[in-house]
């Protein structure tokens, strides 16, 4: 009787080609490919300033249930990524990106849970979004102006018609608070011309100010505070001409 040698071989294949099958990984021909962008704010999240794709930006993959990922690739130029050679089943991709909820600066990961049905198929994951904060001082847009000092002799102050000339302000500072900040986050000083300017801003409210002696012949001198709002990218806003008081 050959009967039972067939049945002893058939079971013998069937254990060899289940422990010859794989899990979730790579040994297939299956492709998951996906895109990352990135939307930059400002540090509270609360102005949206630009989106781009996301370049050279790491991407993972889990295998099935596994406790860690598996692998890691990085975005092309466009923000697009592959995970190549990978057999049918679950997996997990995933990104980090700050967290807009939780007010710290701390990442929180964006994470998609993405099945491979064909063992030669291409999976589209979508697009991953990243979101970035940036510093005032991150952006491509200016705010230049120029200051005037108008020097009063200290003789004629308290007369009907004060003596004074008019000069352009050389070397006197220049202060730039953006947002609800209560602290200056820049400073710079005029030219020789009186003009200044704050280079690569963001989008949001700034507030520049000079100090102004005070013609009242108080001690303590007096901002003189002008507001502006830059509202799209590489905008460049001149501040009115700022006269300011020398006794």
């Amino acid at each position: 009787m050959r009967l039972p040698v067939l049945a002893s071989a058939i079971v013998i294949f069937i254990v060899l080609s289940l422990s010859c099958s794989k899990d979730e990984g790579v040994g297939g021909t299956a492709t998951i490919r996906g895109k990352v962008v990135i939307h930059d704010y400002n540090e509270d999240f609360s102005i949206f300033l630009s989106q781009h794709n996301a370049e050279e930006e790491d991407v993972y993959i889990i295998y099935g249930s596994e406790a860690t990922f598996g692998d890691q690739t990085e975005t092309n130029y466009d923000g697009t990524f592959e995970f190549r050679y990978l057999l049918p089943g679950n997996y997990k991709i995933f990104i980090y990106s700050e967290d807009s909820t939780s007010g710290s600066r701390y990442d929180t990961v964006v994470l998609k849970d993405i099945t491979v049905s064909k063992k030669d198929g291409l999976v589209d994951a979508g697009t991953f979004v990243k979101l970035n904060t940036l510093a005032f001082d991150d952006g491509n847009s200016t705010i230049s102006g120029r200051i005037f000092v108008v020097n009063y002799d200290p003789n004629t102050i308290c007369t009907a018609f004060p003596q004074a000339d008019t000069a352009l302000a050389q070397q006197e500072d220049v202060y730039l608070i953006y947002g609800d900040h209560d602290y200056f986050d820049d400073r710079t000083r005029t030219h020789y011309d009186g003009t200044y300017t704050f280079k690569n801003l963001i989008k949001g409210t700034y507030r520049i100010y000079v100090y102004t002696e005070d013609l009242s012949g108080a001690t303590e001198d007096i901002p003189v505070i002008k507001e502006v709002d830059i509202e799209q990218e590489n905008q460049h806003i001149v501040i009115p001409d700022i006269y300011i008081n020398n006794l």
